[in-house]
């Protein structure tokens, strides 16, 4: 006989047998076989009964939950209603750059949606028109002098949304000094330049939020004929990093979205560029591992949950955003 056979079987309580359900049945059986010393047939009696009750209090919880969620009436569909709003960024400024368009719109648009004093810039302000902010500012964000002036105009910020960017094409073969200069000035000092500007403020304030977008093509993966680009992602993930440690005690926090290929206008000219835009189009979803690409809004989405009080134990880390892209 096994050790564990001579165990001594727990039965089940007398207020439960006196229930009067079939588990009386249950306990019976165990006692009766135990008796004889018929240990493995009482086991297994024993483990019957307690998988049926298990299943019977799961069914019984499954369904009380159902009820709730139901009386709620929450949504099924996966789209989430106009009426679930919940100024998640009430009485919260924000600065976002690269807001004319793609990401940077969809993420200005949702912020005001939650509250937040938004304050757009791109480099086009004819972009920025029906925009839904509460300023809208031409801003280029090469130019130090200029972000230094607006950060002088609007005072402190309580979020930053780093979303300005480029994307050349090309290998390392093909990129020369300039491209390269201009993709790190335009993708990754531009960052550096808008935190230096408006960090100082958010650590006199007591802290704040910062989010820079890069890329699942960086560090994370990569991706034909992004050389240049896909460095200065690369460099954008450790900038972020580094201002996440270097005042995380200050109340800041720093955190890096990664986008897989996102449907955006800036997206929709590079498949014009090819001379073949159906041709190309075709080919980004093919390589797509959900069949389909991703959405300003998707992306605007974890913007929020990064910009808000709910992200407030997140800092220094990478999102991927990408469909399976990076898998």
């Amino acid at each position: 006989m096994l050790a564990c056979e001579k165990t001594q079987l727990r039965r089940v309580p007398q207020k439960k047998r006196e229930r009067g359900d079939d588990r009386d049945d249950c306990n019976d059986d165990v006692m009766s076989l135990e008796a004889h010393g018929q240990y493995p047939g009482a086991f297994a009696t024993l483990a019957r009964c307690l998988c049926r009750t298990y299943l019977e209090r799961t069914a019984r919880t499954c369904a009380a939950i159902a009820s709730c969620y139901a009386s709620r009436q929450v949504p099924t569909t996966g789209v989430v209603p106009e009426t679930t709003m919940t100024n998640r960024l009430e009485s919260k400024t924000v600065l976002i750059t690269g807001a004319g368009q793609g990401i940077g719109r969809a993420t200005a648009e949702l912020f005001a949606e939650e509250g937040a004093r938004v304050i757009a810039t791109d480099r086009n302000p004819a972009k920025l028109e029906g925009l839904s902010c509460t300023l809208a500012r031409l801003l280029d964000v090469t130019d130090t002098g200029a972000i230094a002036a607006l950060a002088t105009e609007i005072a402190t910020i309580d979020v930053l949304f780093n979303c300005a960017g480029i994307v050349p094409n090309g290998t390392v073969l093909e990129s020369s000094d300039a491209e390269w200069a201009h993709t790190f000035d335009v993708n990754v000092i531009s960052m550096a330049r808008t935190i230096r500007a408006f960090l100082p403020g958010m650590i006199a304030k007591g802290g704040g939020a910062i989010v820079n977008v890069a890329s699942v093509a960086s560090s994370i993966k990569g991706v034909v004929n992004r050389c240049a680009y896909s460095a200065s992602k690369a460099a954008v993930i450790g900038l972020t990093k580094s201002v996440a440690i270097d005042f995380v005690t200050k109340g800041i926090r720093c955190n890096a979205i990664c986008p897989g290929t996102v449907d955006s206008p800036s997206l929709r000219q590079r498949w014009e560029n090819t001379g073949d835009y159906d041709g190309a189009r075709k080919a980004f979803i093919a390589r797509q591992p959900m069949g389909r690409l991703g959405t300003p809004a998707e992306v605007a989405e974890l913007a929020l949950y990064l910009s808000g009080d709910g992200a407030a134990f997140v800092t220094g880390q990478t999102f991927a955003i990408e469909g399976g892209m990076a898998l």
